[in-house]
């Protein structure tokens, strides 16, 4: 094949005689054009990269070096669909190639097409083993749909592939922690720290566990450390400000919502989050625009991490209509449960006709001395134990209190699920035949309500800590009275 003197110049160098120029063959032009690519990479040069392999797949269109690089650098320049294309080829000429197979799953996982990318880094870990990145990412994404028992055993293969690998001991801790398994959630988050000792997420999450168990000066001393290495992690800002919050103070809660908005405006969670603590310490100026700011993003913004407003909030907040406060719970629901629909329907929970008397479930991390259970004690023991057969699942403290006891010997059976991770709460409430599971937390504090989306009862009841809507699917009845759901209201709630 010949070649124009011009492209073997650019290739080989200026000083290149003719007469070398004549002895030069094919392999020894594409070698030298990939010998380029690779350089190019190490210089971060993708725009010279994609020139140097197109001029060797014009003389070489099967040439796998070639492919390979020029699909890295559309990858390293967000061409995510051609990268796609040519990971794939990159597969197709060597099918063995397990990095090859991680770098398409990693394209296709960019492209949010992840049942395609779990199939990547299932055959890159069946071609290498020890590919501790395959079994990371495919942990990552089997957490991302539910399947948190397939995650944990992606980040357990990992670990023992590379047991220094803070990232991976970072995600198993947020496994361990949305699973609500606290010890095995900070051993982790502790261990990320230990390897990586300024890295601001795996503060932010230890931060937020014990923030979750409060533990307040634990939680304070995370944030603080956080946002001294990263000012503005606006995550790491608002956490910040619910400690102060719980510590009793509220006017310095206050600053530290409005510096997060001043980093980002759009940060409406922060705006909900702080509207909400000005109308506790009756800090009126400039109230009115703030709540018409976040009427207006529920309305008209799409429903994301930013603007995220707890339906709780919305409760109390002056002009807002019914249909927002619905449309509010709606939005939480889809952003904060809807990850969990893979699980459910992995459990396949199934339920049959009562047998005998009617189990009934109360679900409350309030059976202490707290309202709630002030509320409830008489309620359980005044149900007719000849029909129904009543238990209490408690997720909260035991207090010790009189109250406590009161609410034990008050039911049939009184089952602590405190240790239990969500999964393990709903299938011990699922074995135990439920047939009416009743929750008296609703969007309030240290609520649970994953248990509840996970489906373990045949029919699920909202009742007396929330009287507004949940707004899920996941729940069928809401127990009030006319006074607190009149009539003309009752459309506004997703309950029957």
């Amino acid at each position: 094949m010949k070649f124009p003197g011009k492209l073997l110049r650019g290739i080989f160098g200026k000083s290149t005689a003719e007469a070398d120029l004549e002895s030069v063959d094919v392999e020894s032009v594409v070698s030298r054009l990939i010998t380029m690519a690779e350089q190019s990479l190490g210089n971060g040069n993708f725009a010279a990269m994609l020139v140097h392999c197109g001029e060797a797949l014009n003389i070489s269109p099967e040439n796998f070096l070639a492919w390979k690089y020029r699909a890295i650098a559309l990858y390293e320049t967000g061409s995510l669909e051609e990268a796609e294309q040519c990971f794939r080829k990159v597969v197709e000429l060597k099918p063995d190639y397990a990095q090859g197979h991680y770098n398409l799953g990693k394209a296709l996982q960019q492209i949010n097409r992840l049942d395609e990318a779990v199939h990547c880094y299932e055959k890159a870990v069946e071609l290498q083993p020890d590919f501790a990145e395959a079994h990371h990412n495919l942990g990552s994404l089997h957490l991302r749909q539910g399947r948190f028992g397939s995650a944990r055993a992606c980040y357990e293969n990992a670990l023992g592939c590379d047991p220094d690998n803070a990232s991976t001991h970072l995600y198993l801790g947020i496994l361990f922690h949305q699973q609500g398994q606290n010890c095995s959630a900070e051993e982790n988050f502790r261990k990320a720290i230990a390897i990586e000792p300024d890295d601001p997420v795996a503060l932010y999450w230890l931060g937020m566990l014990h923030l979750s168990l409060f533990r307040l000066q634990e939680a304070k001393t995370c944030f603080l450390r956080l946002l001294s290495i990263t000012p503005r992690h606006i995550e790491g800002l608002m956490a910040m400000a619910a400690v102060l919050e719980e510590s009793g103070q509220a006017i310095d809660a206050i600053s530290v919502y409005r510096k997060a908005l001043e980093i980002e405006p759009r940060f409406h969670a922060a705006r909900a989050a702080l509207v909400h603590r000005m109308q506790h310490v009756c800090s009126w100026g400039g109230l009115d625009s703030e709540i018409a700011e976040l009427r207006r993003a529920i309305r008209e913004e799409p429903a994301d991490a930013l603007n995220r407003m707890a339906p709780f909030i919305s409760l109390g907040l002056p002009g807002m209509t019914p249909q927002e406060q619905r449309l509010c719970a709606e939005r939480y629901v889809g952003l904060c449960y809807q990850h969990l629909d893979p699980l459910r329907k992995s459990l396949g929970f199934g339920y049959g006709q009562p047998e005998g008397k009617v189990r009934i479930g109360y679900l409350s991390g309030d059976f202490r001395e707290h309202p709630v259970a002030k509320l409830v004690a008489g309620v359980f023991e005044h149900h007719d134990r000849n029909r129904f057969h009543v238990s209490a699942y408690s997720f909260g403290q035991d207090d010790g209190s009189a109250m406590r006891g009161r609410i034990e010997h008050g039911v049939d059976s009184f089952v602590d699920i405190s240790s239990l991770s969500h999964e393990e709460a709903a299938a011990r409430i699922h074995d135990d035949h439920i047939d009416i599971l009743i929750d008296l937390a609703g969007y309030t504090k240290g609520m649970r309500t994953e248990i509840l989306a996970l489906r373990p009862s045949p029919i699920q009841v909202n009742y007396l800590g929330y009287p507004g809507t949940m707004g899920a699917e996941f729940v069928d009845y809401l127990i009030a009275d006319d006074y607190v759901i009149p009539e003309r209201s009752r459309g506004h709630y997703a309950e029957e």
